[in-house]
């Protein structure tokens, strides 16, 4: 079975063993709670080809729960068999130059479920199993984090973090290979159960073995139910081990955040950040385990995460939530819930809590337009009695239409202002007086002009508007500019915008998405000023005609952004060639509607950082698609690319690709080298013709021989 969700781990320990020179390190430990799969990627390492050519003698031992005086023994009779094994499998004959023998040796000795606790127990593998020059190593699998201090500077761990949610959906259905044709109402419990596995392989395999004997299709809902709470063992276990109690306090007090979120809430990762949540903080806790990173992208950026709920019951005294920061959760037992549900004035014993109030989150997600009254009234009898003056975050993100006071000006420590799906449609002009705001986030909402105050906003760091309902900016005062601008997403331009006068003054933009109906002339203008943006690091360009459809995209040369990670291109390139476009530390490519006519696989194969790219409606006219390169390369997506009829993968080509997604691509018929994907997963065949599909299907084995990928195909609309 595959490592689901490990590939970049394999990577990783497999370079960290085979590392040479004053950075090796003796041993390498794989560090995890139980059931995380420690022992799944250990396996694979210790098969893996590079490990088998690099390392002539290897040795495989689990350890038990014997006594540490008893692993003396373990270690030598595991030495001698290092010092005798040869390349070719034959034994040499004793010389009694064990240790000197196996110094000189490049070995592998792996030793499963290792307990670091007892020192006696390291030096006697240390003692049996010496360091030498020419790369011995010692792999080692175990629940402890914790290295004695003499030997920690030969020790080097890496840490399993629990599967994402995409990650634990792979690996239960790689268990049950007949669920894509289970009924609709069966796959969104089973997603539900996976989901509160919250990552633990353990937990996911157990759930699909269960399944997997079973025909889906007949399968009773009750009978699932009972999964929905996988045990606590594991759970309880690893917090003995990595003893929150005793955490520092920049980790204790991040938890109590966590709890002002819903449980099993997907927490986007920007919401926690705007809670004072250090995104380094997030990693460690995540690297912990005591938090699922839910999903990230293809960088390996945290995008949302999760307080498993096991560690939320467990009911540790961190789990508190924080003072002064309060949370709508709609339980009516709450001191505040009639305070903002009710009709009433506030209750006059609640409001000196409201004056010293940090942060308030609502998760009023209900229809209609109570949730928005509520709050509105809420909001404006608070600030006409003088609370919420200490108010930092007002995050209403779900809540539909939130009415907010004219009044709202008055927060005057307001930071983060979050109205993400609330449909909002409109913002009051007093925003202008928030002097102190540093995020407003009025992504996928009504609003499509911005009130003139927004030049106010000199604080201003991160801007999300909504792309779709061409939100944009009004003129700009020539003494204003929004001069710490780092994030400016979804502005519109028509050409009616100042770029000259406006867009050119920020400069310190780390992440840009725009759409626009542009003359050429004026493309070239906005062109010109954004290969100038060097602190650039992600850049989203559309350029429509007034139905949204895709009209020519001027650009200039973008090899001098040498942050830009993240592209996506949504027009007709006006360009010779893509040739000297690109930065070479592009990590993530989408190119749609660009109409090139050339072959591009040759050119952005030789992008080194390149590790997924997708190709949309329209993108590639021609008939033949030749990949060569990609070295990094983990996704390749090949959508509606109507004249493409035959796709080559050349040898030693996207040796890492783990999912290729071909979508009504209706004339391809002709594919080879194949066989070459070696690092393959899925192959995803989305209303593509029934011959294709069945030819793939009849030489999946004669194509991957041992290990081929999980094919799925679907016939419906593509989402």
């Amino acid at each position: 079975m595959r490592a689901v969700g490990l590939d970049d781990d394999l990577q990783k320990v497999v370079s960290k063993l085979m590392t040479s020179g004053e950075d090796a390190k003796h041993f390498v430990c794989i560090v995890g709670m139980k059931g995380i799969g420690k022992t799944t990627l250990a396996k694979n390492i210790y098969e893996h080809s590079d490990i088998v050519d690099h390392f002539p003698a290897r040795a495989w031992v689990t350890l038990t729960d014997q006594k540490a005086n008893d692993y003396d023994d373990v270690f030598k009779n595991l030495a001698k068999k290092v010092s005798d094994s040869e390349p070719n499998g034959s034994q040499k004959e004793e010389n009694g130059g064990g240790d000197c023998e196996i110094k000189n040796k490049r070995y592998l000795v792996v030793l499963d479920n290792f307990t670091a606790e007892n020192e006696n127990v390291l030096k006697a593998l240390r003692e049996a199993f010496p360091a030498g020059i020419d790369g011995g190593r010692i792999l080692l699998t175990t629940r402890d984090s914790c290295v004695p201090k003499e030997v920690k500077q030969s020790f080097e761990l890496h840490h399993l973090r629990l599967r994402t949610k995409e990650e634990s959906w792979r690996l239960f259905i790689q268990m049950v290979d007949d669920f894509g044709s289970a009924p609709n109402d069966v796959k969104r419990l089973a997603e539900e159960i996976v989901g509160r596995c919250v990552g633990l392989p353990l937990q996911i395999l157990q759930f699909g073995y269960l399944m997997s004997g079973k025909d889906v299709k007949d399968t009773k809902l009750s009978e699932w139910l009972k999964c929905i709470n996988p045990p606590q063992e594991p759970w309880l276990d690893h917090i003995q081990r990595v003893g929150i109690p005793d955490r520092p306090d920049n980790w204790k007090n991040n938890f109590p955040f966590f709890n002002l979120f819903p449980g099993d809430y997907e927490i986007p990762a920007r919401r926690l950040v705007a809670l004072s949540v250090a995104m380094d903080d997030l990693k460690e806790l995540i690297k912990l385990n005591l938090i699922q990173a839910v999903a990230m992208n293809i960088k390996g950026k945290i995008k949302t995460c999760r307080l498993p709920s096991a560690i939320r019951e467990l009911n540790f005294s961190e789990s508190k939530r924080p003072e002064n920061h309060l949370a709508d959760l709609l339980d009516n037992k709450s001191d505040c819930f009639n305070d903002i549900h009710g009709n009433g004035t506030l209750s006059p014993t609640n409001q000196q809590t409201y004056k010293a109030l940090i942060s308030y989150l609502s998760f009023d997600t209900r229809e209609g337009n109570i949730p928005g009254e509520d709050i509105g009234k809420f909001l404006q009898k608070g600030i006409a009695s003088g609370c919420f003056q200490s108010l930092k975050v007002l995050d209403l993100e779900h809540v539909f239409r939130p009415q907010l006071p004219k009044t709202i000006g008055k927060l005057g420590h307001l930071m983060y202002l979050g109205l993400r799906w609330t449909y909002l449609e409109e913002i009051p002009k007093s925003i202008g007086n928030l002097v102190n705001l540093q995020t407003l986030d009025v992504k996928h909402t009504y609003v499509t002009t911005l009130p003139k105050s927004i030049w106010k906003l000199q604080k201003l760091e991160l801007l999300y508007l909504n792309v779709s309902h061409r939100t944009k900016f009004v003129s700009q005062p020539r003494s204003s500019s929004l001069k710490d601008l780092q994030i400016l997403w979804g502005l519109f331009l028509d050409n009616a915008s100042d770029i000259k006068n406006g867009l050119n003054k920020l400069n310190k933009l780390k992440k840009l998405g725009l759409a626009f109906e542009l003359e050429l002339s004026q493309q070239h203008e906005l062109a010109n000023w954004v290969k100038g943006l060097n602190s650039l690091e992600s850049l989203r360009l559309r350029s429509v005609d007034e139905n949204g459809d895709a009209q020519d995209l001027c650009l200039d040369n973008l090899s001098g952004l040498k942050k830009l990670s993240r592209l996506y291109l949504f027009g007709k390139l006006k360009i010779p060639s893509i040739k000297e476009l690109f930065p070479n530390t592009l990590s993530d490519l989408t190119l749609s509607a660009s109409g090139l006519e050339d072959d591009p696989m040759p050119i952005l194969g030789k992008l080194d950082s390149l590790k997924s790219l997708c190709f949309y409606l329209d993108s590639y006219k021609g008939k033949r698609m030749v990949c060569q390169g990609f070295s990094q390369l983990q996704v390749l997506k090949l959508w509606y690319l109507k004249e493409l009829e035959e796709l080559k993968v050349e040898k030693e080509a996207m040796q890492k690709l783990r999912e290729l997604e071909i979508r009504s691509c209706e004339n391809l018929k002709a594919y080879t080298g194949f066989k070459h994907l070696t690092s393959l997963q899925e192959l995803k065949l989305t209303k593509m013709s029934s011959n294709f599909t069945t030819d793939i299907e009849k030489k999946r084995l004669e194509i991957w021989y041992a290990h081929p990928p999980r094919i799925t195909k679907s016939t419906g609309s593509p989402s």
